[in-house]
């Protein structure tokens, strides 16, 4: 089966149409269904046994798919064991997160956002950052957590540094589509306070 995504054996894909294999007896004529009853279209299976099919597009959703072959007297076989296909092809959602503006040497705190999926669970959702200027934003210094749909994100710039980057998060579903959304975040110049180092005593 074509799949896509960071599973090569799940069998969720956005290859739309997707493409199904699989063997047979050598010359036969295989028909793939379903939901039972509707015809996906057929393949013959080379001398080897070996078929493809690509089917057509399909609407977006889970399809438990079967197989029958017909040999070259005509007899049908029953029908295989159902195969369970996800076809996907829509982005996952984040939502907006603010632009945070905060004082040199401090943290943005976790900032909340909410991610969301027409078909994957929200669980099997990822989340990736980059950072513009990993000077200022190393990319060890955002921090993602949350659970499910409820996630966040820690940004804490490096030590004495000033000046704007800006944060992007990808977020990717299981079949490998990905939406991003990207905020600025403004670290502030602080005036720090001196520290009066005592030298030497000194005789005049």
């Amino acid at each position: 089966t074509s799949d896509s995504g960071s599973s090569s054996t799940d069998n969720i894909t956005n290859d739309n149409p997707p493409t199904i294999s699989g063997t047979a007896e050598a010359s036969s004529t295989m028909e793939l269904f379903h939901s039972g009853s509707t015809s996906l279209g057929t393949a013959t299976a080379n001398a080897s046994g070996n078929w493809t099919l690509t089917t057509g597009t399909l609407a977006n959703g889970t399809y438990n798919i079967t197989a029958k072959a017909k040999d070259a007297a005509d007899n049908i076989s029953a029908a295989s064991s159902a195969l369970s296909v996800t076809v996907d092809t829509g982005a996952p959602s984040i939502t907006v997160i603010a632009d945070q503006i905060i004082n040199e040497d401090s943290s943005t705190g976790a900032v909340a956002f909410t991610v969301s999926d027409a078909l994957a669970a929200v669980a099997a959702l990822t989340v990736a950052s980059a950072s513009s200027d990993t000077t200022l934003v190393p990319l060890a210094n955002v921090v993602l957590g949350g659970t499910a749909a409820s996630r966040t994100e820690t940004v804490t710039p490096a030590a004495n540094l000033n000046g704007a980057a800006t944060v992007t998060l990808t977020l990717t579903d299981p079949a490998g589509n990905s939406s991003s959304r990207a905020f600025q975040v403004t670290v502030n110049a602080a005036n720090d306070v001196p520290i009066f180092v005592k030298g030497a005593n000194q005789t005049v």
